[in-house]
């Protein structure tokens, strides 16, 4: 089992899923509006977080911005990790991971290894989209009424890690078609 490569790569692919559950931001952006406010925003497995530090007296639009970006009526001096939007991220890498280990374990047959694996490369794939698309649009809702050019966003280590468990998905499948295919020739030689 371990001397075949794509098992390898299952198992970096298990290990970057694992690093992403343990609850690396996907993505962090930030509102600064100089003398009034800092907005800080943090995209993980738990769904969206927000940090909000006043700096000085708020002008009623900002304070009415603030509750609309923290859902919240009253607004302290320092809110911290305040969940603005939850989502169980968390329940997919998990299954992910149940999968990707399940997919290792099925090395004896060749064929359903091969679904196994195909099946978690597009998950993988799917997951990594769906994280693009979130993020975009979370960026462009980080304190309403703010333009996306005030906006500082910057992917974190819980995206790098999903790109990780996307290509060394994407590698195993390759792997495991290739012994299919020399199984399959070798057949046809008998």
């Amino acid at each position: 089992m371990i001397q075949r490569v794509q098992t390898l790569y299952l198992f970096l692919t298990l290990a970057a899923l694992i690093a992403v559950s343990f609850g690396s931001d996907f993505l962090t952006a930030e509102v600064k509006v100089k003398d009034q406010y800092e907005v800080y925003s943090h995209v993980n497995l738990m769904g969206v977080q927000k940090d909000v530090i006043l700096k000085g007296e708020l002008t009623e639009e900002n304070m009415h911005a603030l509750r609309l970006a923290v859902d919240k009526a009253d607004i302290e001096p320092q809110m911290m990790n305040v969940s603005t939007y939850s989502f169980p991220f968390y329940i997919g890498t998990i299954l992910l991971s149940l999968l990707t280990i399940s997919t290792i374990f099925s090395y004896k047959k060749l064929k359903r290894q091969q679904q196994l694996a195909r099946l978690v490369f597009v998950l993988n794939l799917i997951m990594f989209f769906v994280v693009v698309i979130a993020s975009d649009r979370i960026t462009s809702s980080v304190v309403p009424g703010i333009s996306a050019d005030q906006v500082v966003s910057k992917l974190d280590t819980g995206f790098y890690f999903l790109c990780i468990a996307v290509a060394f998905s994407f590698m195993a499948l390759l792997g495991i078609r290739r012994d299919v295919k020399i199984i399959s020739s070798l057949d046809r030689l008998r």
